[in-house]
């Protein structure tokens, strides 16, 4: 799978312990196969001293994952997110949602995409109604 993710970091305050060594483990293992080298050949990792706060995923031309702590949302990681993977997808990205995260799909709405095709759910594992949604610069920018 072609996937490419960024992710923000954030500082833990003074004071605070921050996350365990094996909490980072477990996020780097996640991460690795799924990160896009940057032009330096390295992948963006968390450390000890960070945490991270969210990271999206592509395969293809399909957004495949879009996640923020619920703590960071709000705050412009989502929209810094999928503003850089508009930027590596500049012709077009499609996404999948469940139709019952309303919160979801009122982001992406927002940011230009259009509904393309709702479902009943069977053709996905959870068995959950959901829905397409499509990007293009046509969709968003005006003539």
């Amino acid at each position: 799978m072609s996937s490419a993710v960024r992710v923000k970091r954030r500082r833990h305050r003074c004071g605070s312990r921050g996350p365990r060594t094996k909490e980072a483990h477990v996020i780097k293992a996640f991460l690795r196969p799924r990160v896009a080298r940057s032009p330096r050949g390295r992948s963006p990792s968390p450390s000890p001293t960070t945490q991270v706060v969210g990271f999206a995923g592509i395969s293809g031309d399909e957004l495949t994952h879009l996640y923020v702590d619920l703590t960071d949302q709000k705050r412009g990681v989502g929209s810094s997110l999928l503003e850089h993977v508009k930027g590596l997808r500049p012709k077009r990205l499609e996404l999948w949602v469940f139709q019952k995260n309303e919160g979801a799909r009122r982001f992406y709405e927002r940011h230009g995409f259009r509904l393309v095709r709702l479902t009943d759910g069977a053709g996905n594992m959870e068995q959950e109604p959901d829905a397409l949604y499509e990007w293009a610069p046509s969709h968003c920018e005006p003539g």
